[in-house]
This record gives structure tokens, sequence and C-alpha cells, in this order.
């Protein structure tokens, strides 16, 4: 599905509300039309958006997939200037 930055950086600017005032018990908001799927990492959050119909399911593997990803030694690679 196509979607214009400008709708992707309204979600996003949306999103720290939206965790702010949600339950720590759950990893995932709904949003404005949206549900937000996240997980805290340190200081940041990764974060998948996708539809209210989508499978949560599905969606919290693709989650725990991308910040295994993320986390892992090789992804850590240092760069030289």
């Amino acid at each position: 599905m196509d979607i214009s930055r400008a709708r992707i950086e309204s979600l996003l600017s949306a999103f720290p509300k939206l965790v702010a005032n949600s339950s720590k018990q759950y990893t995932f908001v709904d949003g404005p039309g949206v549900r937000f799927v996240y997980q805290p990492m340190d200081e940041l959050y990764a974060v998948i958006v996708t539809n209210k119909a989508s499978n949560i399911v599905e969606d919290l593997e693709a989650l725990q997939l991308i910040s295994n990803i993320v986390r892992s030694p090789s992804s850590k690679r240092s760069v030289e200037p």
C-alpha cells in the first residue's frame, strides 16, 4: 500500500503520546486508523505500523524478528571515518 511521507510523519509523531497514555503491559496501541505494535529497546522503540485488521500475532512475530536483528552483534558494526 502506498502511503505519503506526510502521513508517516504524522503517525510517528502521534506514537509517543499514545504510548505515554497506555498501560505498560501491552505492546500495541491503536492510533488514528492504524495500530502501532512496538517493543522498547533501551532508549528507543522498534515500531511496526499496521492497519487494525492486521493479524496481531503475525505482527508481534515480525516485530520480534526485527528487534532480534537490531540487537544482534553483527548489526553493531562501527563506522570508521
